[in-house]
């Protein structure tokens, strides 16, 4: 993986050590946040985003959303634009009222992690007419109509992840035979989709691994629990459990050490700080890899591809979103789509990949749990 501006990989963090992180991360949080009093002209300074305002609507407020909210507040540090948001509890109706109430408070920009790719493109109807321009993350497609609504998309390529996955079962772990156990975010939501499908996919070439019994998890521990421990019951023989967020993954975790079951490979999906523990206790025994990409620099994607346009009048394209490993997929116009690179993480190669969020930001949220 390759970077215009290298990230702290968390190896390097660990050896800064945390205070001198945290004293750089409290300024540049309140700048980032853009309050009232230094979003004045005078506070500002001539500061790009002189007011204006960034909205976020996040599906929900898990990990990944906090770490998501904390890149974006990473591309706006030293900047005066104000950021407002929401997030809906992974209730795709709750997310809709979300994004009109956003739309109405007339943001510069609107960037939307979404619960349901069609009901989030179809509540962002309005910006588009109103001259907002906005950003889908995580993107998953409906239809052409729907999707219009989109200055830029960007989406983790299924077919990249659902092979890597399945290679790390089957060629890394050598488990090419059994049953497995899918437990998956949520329904009609576009990470879920596309990981379902490229996993699907990827298993053609290994007809003796079949998904057993698939249930939503709801990106939360306990619905990944209320969805993992009948499973189990029901197929005790299962050989593997994948589910598609390290929020599930740290709770599927415990749930497999509680039962004493060192016997069950499980992989997980974009990951987070609770997670890396896991990954290192007793060889990855109850959590052997995590299917890596970074939630944060999905929020620092999304606000350099939004100044670009604010601040220049520059279209979606390579050079604009920032970091490098981003491509724009052939044949798309409209939407823009990127793809983000991936990899498995394991104990081995965890500390040498770039953090999920910036927990120096955390604080500066303003809003979520």
């Amino acid at each position: 993986m390759s970077w215009v501006t290298e990230p702290l990989s968390r190896r390097q963090i660990l050896r800064a050590g945390a205070g001198a992180l945290a004293s750089f991360g409290a300024l540049g949080a309140l700048a980032a946040c853009g309050d009232d009093a230094d979003s004045s002209p005078a506070a500002a300074g001539g500061r790009p985003g002189e007011g204006k305002t960034i909205a976020l609507s996040l599906n929900g407020f898990n990990t990944y959303d906090q770490n998501t909210a904390e890149g974006v507040l990473k591309a706006l540090a030293g900047t005066a634009y104000k950021l407002i948001g929401a997030e809906a509890a992974f209730d795709a109706s709750k997310e809709s009222a979300n994004i009109k109430q956003l739309i109405a408070r007339q943001p510069d920009g609107l960037i939307i992690l979404a619960a349901s790719a069609d009901g989030a493109s179809r509540a962002a109807v309005e910006a588009k007419e109103q001259g907002i321009p906005v950003i889908s993350q995580l993107w998953f497609p409906t239809d052409a109509e729907a999707d219009e609504v989109y200055l830029a998309a960007f989406a983790i390529e299924s077919e990249t992840h659902g092979r890597q996955s399945v290679e790390f079962i089957a060629k890394t772990k050598g488990i090419t035979e059994g049953k497995i156990l899918e437990v998956t975010g949520l329904d009609a939501q576009p990470l879920s989709e596309g990981y379902k499908q490229g996993f699907k996919q990827a298993l053609k070439a290994y007809p003796g691994l079949e998904v057993a019994s698939s249930q939503q998890g709801f990106y939360t521990a306990d619905g990944a629990l209320k969805a993992f421990k009948p499973m189990l019951s029901a197929h005790p023989d299962a050989k593997v459990v994948i589910d598609y967020a390290a929020e599930m993954g740290v709770a599927i975790a415990q749930e497999l050490e509680r039962q004493g079951r060192k016997d069950i490979l499980h992989l997980t999906s974009d990951g987070n700080d609770r997670m890396v523990p896991w990954l290192k206790k007793a060889g990855g025994v109850y959590l052997a890899g995590d299917r890596w990409f970074s939630a944060a620099d999905q929020g620092v994607a999304s606000v350099n591809v939004l100044r670009a346009k604010l601040e220049r009048d520059e279209d979606p394209g390579a050079d604009t979103v920032g970091l490098e490993g981003w491509e724009m997929i052939p044949g798309t116009k409209d939407p823009v789509v990127y793809n983000t690179r991936q990899v498995v993480a394991t104990a081995e190669n965890i500390d040498d990949l770039p953090p999920f969020g910036y927990a120096e930001y955390t604080k500066a949220i303003p809003f979520g749990a």
